[in-house]
């Protein structure tokens, strides 16, 4: 009993003793700490590889650019330049599509080429030519057909004009073959063209200007000596 009424005695005393404590005074506030510097740039990571299925050959031999001037047959105004620089790898169609014929008196080059790789015909924009270039003073030095193929222009407020037309020869006026030359040791075929078609001869409906830069590697085919 003794030890219970020391023990309140205690807690008593304890209790008084904390009563009468003054509070302590605040302690200063932590520096603020110091950012470090920032860390040196790492190294650029390594070129990734072409994607599967890509076949740089595509590329190897030239392009066809074509610059369109007109108008929409809605009334737009018809201002486009595209570049096509794909071609044939597939043989069959090389056959076709790509060919050089020099004769006495003329040379006739034909020549496709594609606006993305041509995986298949089906589906990929692209144009093509057929040039003869005539050797006789007596006659006009060049004439020329050309084709477009399941074009498609999208305007800036995404109207777009699906395009495939042919402008044969004797539909094409104001012709202007510049710049031409062919080595004959290399099959290499440059010049520059233009010319225009009249609003019934051309998908538009209006009178339609087209120009470009021809600069193309033309393939041969090596004829076989049998039918075996």
């Amino acid at each position: 009993m003794k030890t219970f009424y020391i023990k309140i005695a205690l807690v008593l005393c304890l209790g008084v003793f904390l009563s009468n404590c003054e509070d302590g005074k605040d302690g200063m506030d932590a520096e603020i700490a110091i950012n470090g510097e920032d860390g040196i740039d790492g190294r650029d990571g390594i070129n990734g590889t072409d994607g599967l299925g890509f076949n740089e050959n595509l590329l190897q031999y030239g392009s066809i650019t074509m610059n369109l001037e007109g108008t929409f047959p809605d009334g737009r105004i018809l201002s486009n330049n595209e570049i096509f620089e794909y071609g044939f790898v597939s043989a069959d169609l090389i056959t076709v599509f790509e060919q050089v014929d020099i004769e006495e008196e003329s040379s006739i080059y034909v020549a496709t080429r594609f606006e993305n790789a041509p995986n298949d015909r089906i589906g990929n924009s692209n144009i093509g030519f057929t040039l003869t270039a005539n050797h006789s003073e007596s006659a006009i030095p060049f004439e020329f057909s050309f084709y477009i193929d399941n074009y498609t222009i999208i305007t800036e407020d995404l109207k777009y004009f699906l395009w495939s037309d042919i402008f044969e020869s004797e539909d094409i006026t104001a012709l202007n073959i510049t710049n031409y030359s062919f080595n004959d040791e290399t099959n290499h075929l440059i010049f520059s063209y233009s010319f225009s078609i009249a609003p019934a001869n051309n998908k538009t409906g209006n009178e339609l200007t087209v120009s470009g830069e021809v600069d193309v590697l033309l393939r041969d085919l090596i004829e076989t000596t049998n039918s075996n």
